[in-house]
């Protein structure tokens, strides 16, 4: 299963299930718990490219992460996909362009705000990413990523400098890539294509509680975006109460038992 350039890591046997992160992680950092579906099916966890073990590969973000994700799933077949964050994008784009090859589609919270139109809590957090955004390649990595985590997530500077100061050169590294990452608003999903397809699609969004720390409007923002994404796609929306952006990590068993509810019908 030669894919040029890009990394990943195989678990198990059986029909494929593809794992794309999102931004400042990779895969096997992002889906850990995952692996343990390789009993079921093959589990199959991208780097994408300036990520992770693929990290010296030149990225662009989404345009890049789609044509590296269209060449996996044509090489392994019909395969069901998962994504996280950024990575949701990428795999909604993909099961529009090739859904014959998609068994079934989860997303997690892609940071698509500019679906949220009528939502003011979205909205403003386009705003304020979008500038992020259009100044990113001006900025160092550390402005960058103290920058975005305000925009998108409202955290502090004195929060995002404890988060990272116990980062790897990993760590950095794919903070870079988010940097250089093309605008998600940019991204052009065909919709209608998507809603005509045949295959499960669950919108997957974490409760955001109270005493996760993060302000209301983020959780109120991602929820907005994942009950769009469903309306959009005909698909199911799926709230795991006590986690916030990664409910695959937050409640990993809870989340698992819904892919081995997916992946046995």
């Amino acid at each position: 299963m030669a894919v040029p350039d890009i990394h990943y890591d195989v678990y198990g046997q059986g029909r494929p299930a593809i794992f794309v992160h999102g931004s400042f992680g990779w895969g096997v950092d992002t889906f850990p718990e995952q692996r343990t579906l390789a009993d079921l099916v093959r589990v199959v966890l991208i780097d994408r490219r300036g990520f992770g073990q693929s990290r010296d590969i030149q990225s662009d973000g989404w345009p890049g992460d789609l044509r590296d994700l269209l060449d996996v799933v044509t090489r392994l077949g019909p395969a069901h996909l998962v994504g996280h964050s950024y990575g949701a994008i990428v795999t909604l784009l993909a099961a529009a362009a090739r859904p014959h090859l998609v068994l079934s589609l989860v997303t997690v919270e892609p940071p698509m705000f500019t679906l949220a139109t009528d939502d003011s809590d979205a909205q403003r957090i386009v705003e304020d990413a979008a500038h992020v955004y259009a100044h990113a390649s001006g900025m160092q990595v550390d402005e960058f990523v103290a920058a975005f985590g305000a925009a998108v997530l409202g955290r502090k500077p004195q929060a995002t400098r404890k988060r990272t100061a116990t980062w790897t050169d990993m760590d950095w590294a794919a903070a870079d890539a988010t940097r250089r990452a093309r605008w998600p608003g940019d991204a052009s999903v065909n919709w209608s294509q998507l809603r005509d397809t045949t295959f499960p699609k669950l919108s997957v969004g974490g409760g955001w509680p109270a005493e996760s720390g993060y302000p209301h409007r983020v959780g109120r923002a991602f929820r907005a975006v994942v009950e769009s994404v469903a309306a959009r796609t005909g698909g199911e929306v799926v709230v795991f109460d006590r986690s916030t952006h990664n409910p695959q990590v937050e409640q990993s068993t809870e989340f698992n038992e819904m892919l081995r509810r997916l992946y046995s019908t």
